[in-house]
């Protein structure tokens, strides 16, 4: 599913039970700091909640040091994974339980 916005789109998935996964957030580089990812990821959590959703989570590289703030900033934990991307490629889990 997506939620599409003027200059971005959040893509995503109900999995097993009452977990969501972010599968992609995409912001036009022109428009960034401007509030539209933050706007997609609160209306997406609405929607987690609205349908009795517990969490949300996503994955992103361990090299991505701008997405790493962004999700810090809207109050998501992140747990290192070593090697997520292969070898020496780590990654970071997200998460944000919503209830």
């Amino acid at each position: 599913m997506e939620i599409r916005r003027e200059h971005g789109v959040l893509e995503w998935e109900r999995n097993s039970g009452r977990t969501y996964e972010m599968r992609n957030i995409d912001v036009e580089p022109a428009y960034w700091r401007q509030g539209i990812g933050r706007s997609l990821m609160q209306e997406f959590e609405a929607i987690v909640r609205s349908a009795g959703g517990l969490s949300i989570y996503g994955f992103t590289a361990g090299d991505n040091d701008r997405a790493q703030a962004f999700y810090r900033a809207i109050g998501y934990a992140l747990i290192l994974i070593p090697g997520l991307y292969g070898i020496g490629l780590d990654g970071y889990l997200f998460h944000k339980a919503i209830a």
